[in-house]
C-alpha cells in the first residue's frame, strides 16, 4: 500500500512539473509565468518593489524552420533557453512564452539593470554565432527585445495579453524601452 502510495506521490509531482514547463526548452511555461506575475503583483502591494520584464523575440525564426528544419529550429530555441538560464538569478523566472518568443521577470530590478541584462543577452546570442544564412541581419542568429518597468498600482490584473509584445516587434536585433511607471499597462490572462 505505501509503495502505491509513494508511486501516486512521485506521479502527481512529475505531473505537475509537466504542466509548468516547456517540453523543448526546458523553461518554464505561458501558464507558469501568469502564475508566478499574480503572485509577484501580489507580494508588491504589501512591500512596493519594481519588478522588470524582458520579451525576446528570435528574429526571422520561421526561415530557420524552413530552411533547415525544424531540428534546427528546436535546437536554436534550446540554445537560447539555455542562455536565459545562464543570465537569470534565483529570484528571476525565464521563460517560453510562444513559439520563438520568450519571457524573463525580473523581481527587485531597476529599468537599468534590466537594460544592461537585456543588452548582454542580445549581445551573448549574437556572440553564439548560430549560422543563419538566410537572416536579413546578419549570418547568424539574432534577437529583438523590449523591456518595461513594472510597478503594480491595480488591484488586480485583467485578461489583456502582454502590451510590452508590441516593442519586441518592432524591430530586428534591437533593444526598446517601454516604461511603465504611470501607467502599469502589462496585463496577465
Amino acid at each position: 500500500m505505501q509503495t502505491q502510495l509513494d508511486e501516486v506521490t512521485r506521479l502527481k509531482a512529475k505531473l505537475q512539473e509537466q504542466a509548468i514547463r516547456d517540453p523543448l526548452t526546458g523553461l518554464y511555461n505561458r501558464r507558469y509565468l501568469f502564475e508566478f506575475m499574480q503572485r509577484e503583483h501580489k507580494l508588491a502591494k504589501r512591500q512596493p518593489k519594481t519588478t522588470s520584464l524582458l520579451l525576446l523575440d528570435i528574429d526571422h525564426f520561421k526561415k530557420i524552420n524552413d530552411t533547415y528544419g525544424h531540428n534546427a529550429g528546436d535546437a536554436v530555441l534550446q540554445s537560447i533557453a539555455l542562455l536565459l538560464q545562464e543570465f537569470t538569478r534565483e529570484t528571476d523566472l525565464a521563460c517560453r512564452y510562444g513559439g520563438e518568443e520568450f519571457a524573463v521577470i525580473l523581481p527587485d530590478t531597476s529599468i537599468e539593470g534590466a537594460l544592461n541584462i537585456g543588452e548582454n543577452m542580445r549581445q551573448n546570442v549574437r556572440d553564439l554565432r548560430i549560422t543563419h544564412k538566410l537572416s536579413q541581419t546578419a549570418d547568424y542568429i539574432t534577437i529583438s527585445l523590449g523591456v518595461a518597468n513594472i510597478i503594480p498600482k491595480r488591484e488586480k490584473y485583467s485578461s489583456h495579453v502582454f502590451h510590452q509584445y508590441t516593442l519586441v516587434t518592432k524591430g530586428i536585433n534591437r533593444f526598446d524601452l517601454q516604461n511603465h511607471l504611470k501607467e502599469n499597462n502589462i496585463n496577465f490572462v
